[in-house]
């Protein structure tokens, strides 16, 4: 089984792991690398995505997999890891397969922290995620892709609504021009520029960061920052940076 994953505060990455354990010979390719590798070929009984929702949508790194990759399965899946709702995502996901002449034979989504600074108060998810029973859910979905259970979650009527509104949002343009870096605070590590998976971030002469129009609002960046150097303009609820306890900086940097 091989299981692509993309994550920015490590959900996903937990959830990826949970799911690769329940085959010998799995592996995860963050798909960053698997984008790296367009003339691929992915084969195998089982391949799946899990990934993050962007504002009820699939982040663009994700969308061009799914334009790209060359997929041989007879058995694909979707997980989406979400803070409120998975929104469109996966009608989005079993869209972009069909164009490829694919069928996703699993999708479901599991709630988890959201790490969406801009829109959720960061340390009230954290404080509230034993709600959630994110073990009990990552299990019984992880149970499900080992037995190859076919079931596509389609959205609520409320995940719908969700993710319409979501979608009629403004497009943040202009989001990157909103961070900030505390000059004071910065030791010049490079983390920040490391660990963004579009490299949308470049250093100044003293190694502090500067973000450009590619930014995908992932918010690893801020969350991951060890110096806790980089704000933003927006951010709901106060400072509060999250990073799944399953998951270390290093794992993020090397998967992501």
């Amino acid at each position: 089984m091989i299981v692509f994953c993309f994550s920015a505060t490590g959900n996903s990455l937990s959830v990826a792991r949970h799911i690769a354990r329940t085959q010998v010979d799995s592996r995860i390719i963050g798909i960053r690398e698997a984008l790296e590798t367009p003339s691929a070929v992915w084969e195998d009984d089982a391949i799946g995505v899990v990934t993050p929702t962007h504002t009820g949508r699939m982040p663009a790194p994700v969308e061009r997999f799914f334009e790209t990759a060359d997929i041989r399965t007879d058995y694909l899946f979707v997980v989406y890891t979400c803070g409120v709702t998975p929104g469109l995502g996966v009608n989005i996901a079993c869209r972009q397969a069909r164009r490829r002449g694919l069928q996703v034979a699993y999708a479901n989504s599991i709630k988890m922290v959201d790490n969406n600074f801009m829109l959720y108060d960061v340390r009230r998810q954290i404080e509230t995620v034993d709600a959630k029973d994110i073990p009990g859910h990552t299990a019984a979905i992880a149970a499900d892709i080992a037995a190859r259970r076919h079931y596509i979650a389609l959205p609520s009527v409320a995940d719908r609504l969700m993710g319409i509104c979501m979608k009629a949002m403004p497009s943040f343009k202009g989001f990157y021009r909103q961070y900030r870096c505390d000059t004071g605070r910065c030791n010049g590590c490079g983390i920040c520029a490391r660990i963004c998976p579009v490299g949308a971030i470049t250093r100044d002469g003293d190694g502090h960061p500067e973000w450009n129009r590619g930014c995908i609002r992932c918010t690893a960046c801020y969350h991951n920052c060890p110096q806790s150097a980089i704000t933003h303009a927006h951010i709901k609820g106060g400072y509060c940076q999250f990073r799944n306890p399953d998951v270390t900086l290093r794992d993020l940097i090397d998967k992501d």
